[in-house]
């Protein structure tokens, strides 16, 4: 899931160079559909942008399905904060008012995943099991030092 956010993040810079005009953009017309090759370079970075900002939303989209499906409450609270913080700044600054269901959707996963969050409370472990654990990685411990010797 933090892979997609990744992935996010370096479509968000690259969306950020493309709206600030300030360079770097050479791989504009590797990455544009034939089809738009004869429109003028302006309109070349509109649909550009439009096309980053809707992988950027996909992508995030995924990541947070993912965490909700398959990560433990910790580094399920990371991604989609992430992911929620990632939305809404590329909402500021590129946003329309189409994307404010899904940044408010983003919002709501990522409450969700602190309410169960367990950093304020850390995990009760009974004396029981951590007395076994010690017995048993000493015994593991104590067997792997005679091979070796």
């Amino acid at each position: 899931a933090m892979c997609f956010i990744n992935a996010a993040i370096w479509m968000w810079r690259a969306l950020q160079l493309l709206g600030d005009n300030c360079g770097g953009d050479g791989w504009l017309d590797d990455y544009i559909f034939e089809d738009i090759w004869s429109v003028p370079p302006d309109a070349k970075r509109l649909a550009l942008q439009y096309s980053l900002k809707r992988a950027i939303f996909e992508l995030v989209e995924y990541a947070g399905m993912m965490a909700d499906s398959q990560l433990l409450p910790g580094p399920r609270l990371a991604v989609q904060r992430s992911a929620y913080l990632l939305l809404r700044r590329v909402a500021a600054r590129f946003g329309v008012e189409d994307d404010a269901p899904q940044v408010l959707a983003q919002l709501k996963r990522m409450l969700a995943a602190a309410r169960v969050n367990p950093l304020w409370a850390p995990p009760a472990l009974l004396v029981t099991d951590a007395v076994f654990v010690d017995i048993l990685s000493s015994r593991l411990h104590q067997a792997f030092m005679e091979t070796l010797h």
